[in-house]
């Protein structure tokens, strides 16, 4: 990478561009600090430099601006460089390069946006939705800068509207409450190998079916991974790991370690931020819901039990 430029930002060049992202290149970038810019998007390489200002949207391509959305604010703080070989997750998935050009950012702050609001704000929006969906890639960069005061506000607002945290109680008590829900056993500090685990779902016959950990203040990601790690040696259980808020420093330090002497772990574990885990939490404390869940899981029992499959008339 380039040589760091500075630290103090001109007001003159204070400029906004708005970058979409699917939640992979999102966290990605917000736990690295990097953003990439496919080929076919070179261009705006002249146009964003040192001390210009991201606003990164994760965009759901399934909904587009009818979702909430989580975005972030990042300070450009190099060049562009060349890419050295695949290292986005599509890229990876792929073996070759998608984003030839990639660029360094200080992420200043997260919180969630209304893309409803936004394309208010904003109506080109709904064309680069459009064209993002379209495009096959899991960056879009808008063509354009922002105009000062919409960068400036989306800023403001994000800043005002930070993204939840949630107590670890709290967590504990809604993964447990939907465990239960879903007809595991759940136990609660439940010892797998020489480490406890937050929470253990349990099968009827005492089988761990799953198995979550929940960050807290004060123990270290570190002491988590080695509790998921014992559950991982010690069954085929699915591994869970709640962030109990949405923490760039958290991410990185566990993206790195799951890159390097977590590494078994890298494909096992599901990192889930809690504040989507109490929405839906919430949402299935619904009785319609609950009773839709449990119809369903009644005919799926059945149709299991007359060998068939879900739809089936005969």
């Amino acid at each position: 990478m380039a040589a760091l430029i500075g630290s103090s930002s001109p007001l003159s060049v204070d400029l906004y561009w708005l970058v979409l992202m699917d939640r992979d290149h999102f966290l990605h970038a917000v736990s690295y600090g990097v953003f990439g810019v496919p080929m076919d998007q070179a261009r705006v390489r002249g146009f964003i430099k040192p001390y210009f200002r991201l606003i990164a949207v994760m965009v759901d391509k399934r909904c587009g601006a009818a979702c909430g959305s989580q975005a972030a604010v990042a300070e450009v703080t190099h060049r562009w460089t060349e890419s050295q070989g695949p290292y986005w997750p599509d890229e990876i998935a792929a073996g070759r390069v998608k984003y030839p050009w990639m660029l360094r950012a200080r992420v200043l702050t997260t919180g969630e946006v209304d893309l409803s609001h936004l394309r208010c704000l904003y109506p080109k929006l709904e064309l680069l939705l459009n064209a993002y969906r379209d495009g096959g890639y899991g960056i879009y960069f808008d063509d354009e800068a922002l105009p000062q005061c919409i960068g400036e506000l989306i800023e403001t607002r994000l800043i005002s509207n930070p993204l939840p945290a949630a107590t670890y109680d709290e967590v504990v008590k809604a993964a447990a409450a939907m465990g239960e829900l879903l007809g595991f056993n759940v136990a609660r500090k439940h010892l797998v190998g020489l480490h406890r685990v937050d929470l253990a779902f349990l099968t009827g016959d005492g089988r761990l079916a799953a198995a979550v950990q929940v960050t807290m203040r004060d123990r270290s990601v570190i002491a988590d991974l080695n509790a998921l790690r014992d559950a991982a040696e010690n069954s085929d259980a699915a591994l869970v790991y709640v962030l109990t808020r949405y923490d760039v420093e958290t991410l990185a330090t566990l993206r790195e370690l799951l890159e390097g002497r977590y590494r078994d772990l890298a494909n096992r574990v599901t990192v889930i931020e809690a504040a989507q885990l109490i929405k839906l939490y919430q949402l299935l404390q619904s009785l319609s819901v609950r009773e839709l869940l449990s119809r369903l899981f009644r005919a799926l029992v059945d149709v299991h039990a007359q060998g068939g499959v879900v739809g089936d008339q005969g």
